[in-house]
């Protein structure tokens, strides 16, 4: 299971969750208390502690993560996408195996509060941003302000043709379990909602 967490003043982090494993908090951070103190120890390691597989320091305020798999950015397949309030970008990292190894930051020029990020069944990318009218209003392309309204874009690489989305929920209980073995994400994930949702278990497949 991954995960991603808001840190304390920096320190937001990336973890891989394990059984057993202890990931630090509240005894060490790679940030510091907003007042400045250090939090815990003081210290960003410690023996015995699992470090995170990315940390953000300052503090981006990740939102939501997702795997991307589809095949309309090639470029990007296999990235762990964050969506970040604070910084307003979307955050894609290059991921070899459990290890992230390089981070490309991506849609600052809208200067959006990114909430969440999504592969959709297309393939694409689909980013939410976030509004609260207690935060901030957003100015939409015109300049104008908009104080009622977020927005979702959709994200794919120049010229690629979208797939066409599969209608999963036409298929029968077999035919769902063979796609929990798809390399597509959202394949994945919907195949194994809709076995849920009809209460299937192990013995009826």
């Amino acid at each position: 299971m991954w995960q991603n967490e808001n840190g304390p003043n920096g320190g937001d982090e990336i973890n891989i969750i394990e059984k057993g494993k202890n990931y630090g908090w509240p005894r060490v951070s790679f940030g510091v208390n907003y007042d400045g103190t250090p939090v815990g120890t003081g210290k960003a390691e410690m023996d015995g502690v699992t470090n995170p597989i990315w940390h953000w320091t300052p503090s981006i305020a990740p939102s939501g993560m997702a795997f991307y798999t589809g095949d309309l950015i090639p470029g990007w397949k296999g990235s762990l996408l964050n969506g970040a309030l604070k910084f307003e970008l979307l955050s894609r990292l290059e991921l070899k195996g459990d290890k992230a190894v390089k981070e490309e930051r991506i849609l600052q020029s809208l200067r959006e509060r990114i909430r969440d990020v999504r592969q959709g069944p297309d393939g694409a990318v689909y980013v939410a941003d976030w509004y609260d009218r207690q935060v901030n209003h957003y100015r939409n392309h015109e300049g104008q302000v908009d104080p009622t309204n977020g927005r979702i874009y959709r994200l794919k690489a120049k010229g690629a043709r979208a797939t066409k989305a599969q209608n999963l929920g036409a298929l029968n209980n077999e035919q769902l379990a063979e796609r929990l073995m798809s390399p597509n994400r959202w394949i994945r994930q919907t195949a194994l909602r809709l076995l849920y949702d009809r209460g299937a278990n192990a013995k009826s497949l």
